[in-house]
Order: structure tokens, then sequence, then C-alpha cells
């Protein structure tokens, strides 16, 4: 996980986890609707797959497994 000390002062949350690309995201539970800007700009950058949702925590796996 990198370390983006004042990064709120650029933008906002969903920007600024834009700026992590081409990364995989992985939300645990639902989705913010807020974060759908970034899945948005990973799908227009061809990396819609790395955006994913799951469940809980038990269900999570390293991307690519």
């Amino acid at each position: 996980m990198a370390s983006f000390l004042g990064i709120l002062r650029i933008g906002d949350l969903p920007q600024n986890l834009a700026l992590l690309y081409p990364r995989p995201i992985t939300f645990v539970g639902k989705m913010p609707p807020a974060y759908e800007w970034t899945r948005k700009l990973y799908e227009s950058l061809g990396a819609g797959d790395r955006v994913r949702v799951i469940g809980n925590t038990r269900e999570w796996k390293p991307a690519g497994q």
C-alpha cells in the first residue's frame, strides 16, 4: 500500500484512488456510489476487470488468482 501524505488537498477519495492505476482495487461489501467514477475510469482505460467487489474478507484472493 502506498502512502500519499496530504493527498486530500489535491482531490477527493475516488479520484485519488484512481491514481493507483493500473493496480487492482478490491471493495469489501458494497462499492460506495462515489467510486463509480473510479470504476468507469478503469473501464475506459481497458482495466475494468481490475476493480472488483467481494462480499466479505473470506472471499479475498490476490488479484490474478
